[in-house]
């Protein structure tokens, strides 16, 4: 018998999963919504300009600006102008998503007075190869892109920092061009299949480059004056790059990009998906990256877009290999511009040639910015130094350590005083400074421990770990220097400190962090020589015996806190820093110290892409030591990273397939659960959905957030 209920719910069960099914295909290419999109003009050397904008839901409520992204369409084909471009690219649907102003201008018509043709009456941009109509006929595209970023910035919150511009085929050449002449003001590119014509001998500001490109795209890739490609009859008087000035990269884009911007030498090729080969260039000056992907098979397409519109006879058809919109996202929203004025605190202290005088120069160009502009503009020039050189990531800590020292005259003369979340840059380095000032200048414990719970009020929801690295502070501050009786007396002064901190602290484990700081102070006198202290003192055989001699409650403290000692008489071996490890004949203690001693490791290391010798090391350990010796490699990057995206470094060291599966567990396992004392609720569960966080763990992510504090310094 017929069951009119049964097989309506089988329909219905049927056709919600073709609509599943057309969704997760279609889902790059849902509907634009009309109403985001804005269309503009103005005139610019007597030609009448405009640009289409996509204006993300809620932007008007956005609290910060947003980024930008500038979209160059192609010369003719389905991708030739400026609202087929939005059409099949997805890049409207993407500044949707992930909120940004997606923006779309037209280049010039052959024949203006004609409508746009796939072939024939196509529009172009003046992208120096000196091929197109624009070009030849004196449209100086430069300069409308130029204007309409001023346009954009009087119609929207556009954030100065973040302008990227991507294009595909005429428009991505545009792109490597406005890369040059507008160097200034973008932050990077994101060319898919372009061509680089006449490129100069050197950037003269940052930016970064990410180019896709197809093996079997017949296109030359550099257009010159002594390239056939380039038909130009107008003189470029760009400054010319020699033949011998890229003498040492072979002769294409990324190559000539990574030299101008004073790359080292790429990494080597790999294969992404066995499909896709990918080269990058870094460091680069002034945070800079350089990268590519080449497309096995693939012709002169845009990846990803919608392949029902190219035209018949193309190259190749447009592939799922990867989505290039996707993919350029993803990079673009890593790098921001350098300031200028960060890049020229670099230059004068580069001319240093002994690091002494540039940690010098450093140091006065950061107590500068915050005695003119304040303690958040001095650490955003913190930032910027620490992405520009390595030798400035190097000292990281002791820089963030200077400029609480030179806070704290602010803080005593200033009611408005106040402290932004990015003061944990480096392992909270900044609250040492702070409180050793406070302490030795005629501040007082009541008034430490006042700062702490100011901190507390401000941070404990934006940063966790702030107001226990605040107690820290307080043991590192008050380890008796102020008292000239002790000096050069280790007993004495750790007495006094310990005394102080049961008085301060209102928890055991803030009692812990203040007693860590005792230690951690006495390690830095003897290493710094301060104090009536020097290295002379200490048993180089073994450098721990001070630890062995506390009573048990402060063992633990002492022996994860005597790292500066340690890696000076090691000369920062981290073989011979795990031999002495070994030796603690409490379990549980050589482990605390494994673990701290290998984060501390990591300090000058995160620049390296290859970890495996120090991985080894790790391995070679005592069995008791071998997890903890690997758990603390990954935790010094959350101490020591790039700062405010400390996690992606621990993240990335974590899925390293040089890692055994065993290792990588151990690995997750403690970083992700520490992500909760790093960043607030909301940030962790913006970590926990990216692919940093492999799926197996996403759940642990979303629901391990650790009640009880880590013993973390």
């Amino acid at each position: 018998m017929f069951n009119k209920n049964k097989n309506f719910n089988l329909l219905s069960l049927m056709l919600v999963a073709l609509t599943i099914a057309y969704l997760s295909v279609a889902a790059s290419f849902q509907k634009i919504r009309p109403e985001s999109v804005q269309s503009f003009s103005f005139t610019i050397d007597g030609r009448e300009r405009n640009y289409l904008a996509y204006v993300p839901k809620n932007f008007a409520d956005a609290q910060s600006a947003f980024p930008v992204v500038i979209v160059l369409h192609g010369g003719g084909g389905p991708m030739g102008n400026a609202e087929m471009m939005m059409e099949t690219s997805g890049w409207a649907q993407k500044s949707e998503r992930e909120k940004f102003l997606a923006v779309f201008p037209n280049g010039t018509l052959r024949d203006p007075g004609k409508p746009v043709e796939l072939k024939g009456n196509i529009q172009e941009w003046s992208d120096g190869s000196g091929r197109s109509y624009a070009e030849q006929n004196g449209v100086d595209d430069v300069a409308f892109i130029n204007m309409l970023i001023d346009d954009l910035f009087v119609k929207f919150p556009a954030d100065k920092e973040r302008i990227f511009v991507t294009g595909f085929s005429n428009g991505a050449s545009m792109a490597f061009r406005l890369g040059v002449e507008l160097s200034g003001r973008i932050a990077a590119i994101a060319p898919v299949a372009g061509v680089f014509s006449n490129p100069p001998s050197a950037l003269n500001s940052p930016v970064s480059l990410f180019y896709i490109s197809g093996s079997e795209d017949k296109r030359p890739e550099i257009s010159t004056s002594k390239n056939p490609f380039n038909t130009s009859i107008l003189e470029d008087k760009r400054p010319q790059a020699s033949p011998k000035e890229f003498s040492s990269f072979s002769q294409n884009p990324v190559a000539l990009w990574a030299q101008m911007l004073g790359c080292p030498g790429p990494s080597k090729a790999s294969l992404k998906d066995r499909n896709v080969r990918t080269i990058a260039y870094a460091p680069c000056r002034g945070n800079s990256e350089v990268v590519t992907y080449t497309i096995e098979g693939m012709g002169h397409v845009y990846p990803g877009a919608r392949t029902e519109l190219w035209e018949e006879g193309a190259d190749n058809p447009a592939n799922d290999i990867i989505n290039a919109t996707d993919v350029a996202w993803d990079f673009f929203k890593t790098h921001k511009k350098t300031s200028v004025q960060s890049l020229l605190h670099n230059d004068q202290c580069q001319i240093f040639r002994e690091r002494n005088e540039k940690i010098k120069c450093w140091e006065k160009a950061l107590t500068d910015e915050l005695k003119e502009r304040g303690l958040e503009a001095s650490f955003l020039l913190f930032k910027e130094l620490y992405n520009a050189d390595q030798d400035f990531a190097g000292e990281c800590h002791a820089f963030t350590h200077l400029i609480g020292t030179e806070a704290y005259n602010l803080f005593k003369n200033n009611k408005d005083f106040s402290v932004p979340a990015v003061v944990s840059f480096c392992n909270y380095g900044f609250y040492h400074g702070f409180m050793e000032a406070l302490l030795t200048t005629g501040g007082n414990i009541e008034e430490a421990r006042k700062f702490c719970a100011y901190i507390d009020e401000k941070l404990a929801g934006k940063n966790p770990e702030s107001p226990e690295q605040c107690y820290h502070g307080i043991g590192h501050g008050n380890a008796g220097v102020h008292d000239k009786r002790l000096w050069g007396n280790a007993d004495a002064i750790i007495t006094q400190g310990l005394k102080i901190c049961k008085f301060v602290a209102d928890t055991k484990d803030r009692l812990y962090r203040c007693a860590s700081g005792v230690y951690n102070a006495i390690s830095d006198f003897h290493t710094k020589g301060e104090f009536g202290f020097s290295m002379d003192m200490i048993d180089m055989e073994d450098p721990l015996k001070i630890c062995s001699e506390q009573s048990k409650e402060y063992q633990e403290p002492c022996y994860g806190n005597m790292k500066s000692v340690v890696s000076t008489v090691t000369g920062g071996d981290f073989k011979k820093v795990t031999a002495i490890v070994s030796k603690i004949p409490d379990i549980h203690n050589a482990e605390v110290t494994m673990w701290y001693l290998a984060g501390y490791n990591m300090n000058t290391k995160l620049y390296l892409k290859d970890y495996s010798s120090d991985i080894a090391i790790c391995r070679s350990a005592p069995s008791d030591l071998y997890f903890p010796c690997i758990r603390g490699l990954a935790t010094g990057f959350l101490w020591y990273a790039t700062p405010e995206e400390e996690y992606k470094g621990a993240l990335n060291f974590c899925a390293l397939d040089t890692l055994l599966s065993e290792e990588r567990h151990a690995c997750f396992l403690e970083i992700i659960p520490r992500l909760s004392f790093y960043y607030s609720y909301t940030k962790v569960m913006e970590i926990c959905e990216t692919k940093l966080v492999p799926d197996a763990w996403k759940e642990t992510c979303r629901t391990k957030q650790l009640n009880q504090k880590i013993n973390s310094n």
